[in-house]
Parts: structure tokens; C-alpha cells; sequence
């Protein structure tokens, strides 16, 4: 798993990626982040069980993201566990599974891509 808590990048490309089977969270974004040069890729994936709540991508609540002369991509993936999608696991029910969440979250970009998928 991944967790960013703030900070400052300064790169032709900034590629971030969290993935997690036993965690909630594949990746975590929180606080400033400030791209000064170049784009900003983050990839957060989780494998899921049954269970809690599970989120490939989570941009916290007061998330700043400022990418200056560049691209931003967020994707968050929700990916049944192969223990899930053989039969040994139940999915999880209602709206506890989620690709890409993005709650109170300040985002600025020359471009932005956000993407969010839960595939079972």
C-alpha cells in the first residue's frame, strides 16, 4: 500500500502506485501536494475480500493537488482477490467496494484524468 501525506515533486513524470491484498486501501493521498515541473500518475489498487470496506484509490478529505505546467492522472481499481472471484471468499455487499474516491478534494492540472473501476 501507498500513503502520501503532502510534499512537493519536481519531475518530467511523477508515477506514484499502491497496492494492497490485505489492506482497504490500495492507495492513500492526503495533505499538499505540489507538482512544480512535469505530471503527476497515481495508481492505487486493491484486491478484495469479503468483508470491510475496500478502495483502490482514496483522496482524503482537505487534499490539495496542484500540478502546475502538467498532466494529473489519478486511478483507483477495486479487483476481486482470486481467492474471491474462484468461489472461497464472498464479495463484499452494497457500496463497500470503490475504485477511485475523491471526497473534499482541491484539484489543479493543465489536464486531469480520473479513473475508477470495481471489477469483480
Amino acid at each position: 500500500a501507498l500513503y502520501v501525506n503532502g510534499g512537493n515533486f519536481s519531475a518530467q513524470n511523477t508515477v506514484l502506485e499502491g497496492t494492497a491484498g490485505r489492506n482497504n486501501v490500495g492507495a492513500k493521498l492526503s495533505g499538499n501536494i505540489n507538482v512544480t515541473q512535469g505530471n503527476l500518475a497515481v495508481t492505487g489498487t486493491i484486491y478484495y475480500r469479503n468483508g470491510d470496506k475496500f478502495t483502490g484509490l482514496l483522496a482524503g478529505s482537505g487534499l490539495n493537488v496542484n500540478v502546475s505546467h502538467g498532466s494529473l492522472n489519478l486511478t483507483g481499481q477495486a479487483l476481486a482477490h482470486p481467492d474471491v472471484a474462484g468461489g472461497c471468499v464472498s464479495t463484499p455487499s452494497g457500496n463497500n467496494v470503490v475504485g477511485l474516491n475523491l471526497t473534499n478534494a482541491t484539484l489543479s492540472a493543465g489536464n486531469a484524468s480520473l479513473k475508477g473501476s470495481s471489477v469483480y
